[in-house]
């Protein structure tokens, strides 16, 4: 979950284009993160991610804030062609 603080959320309660773009970021530096501990540049290889903006709380206030699923590890190249998956570092099994 990635919370923001009042200031920005009162941004994005009244311009609905501010989170995606708040997102956008959040997603190139978990990618390139991602990319990094493979050994990869961001643009090599591909992962994936699936977020909820959710904009209220539990009492309707304007609370926005974004639930984020996001692999951890990325798509490598295999040497047959395809791709294999390959967990980032600390992560539990190994991509076949």
């Amino acid at each position: 979950m990635v919370s923001f603080p009042f200031a920005l959320r009162f941004l994005f309660a009244s311009r609905p284009e501010a989170p995606a773009k708040a997102l956008e970021v959040i997603y190139r530096l978990l990618v390139t993160h991602l990319a990094h501990k493979a050994g990869f540049r961001c643009k090599e290889v591909p992962t994936g991610a699936v977020t909820l903006v959710q904009r209220f709380g539990s009492a309707l206030n304007s609370n926005i804030h974004l639930h984020m699923l996001c692999l951890d590890g990325v798509y490598v190249p295999r040497s047959v062609g395809g791709l294999r998956f390959q967990a980032g570092e600390g992560a539990g099994a190994r991509g076949a």
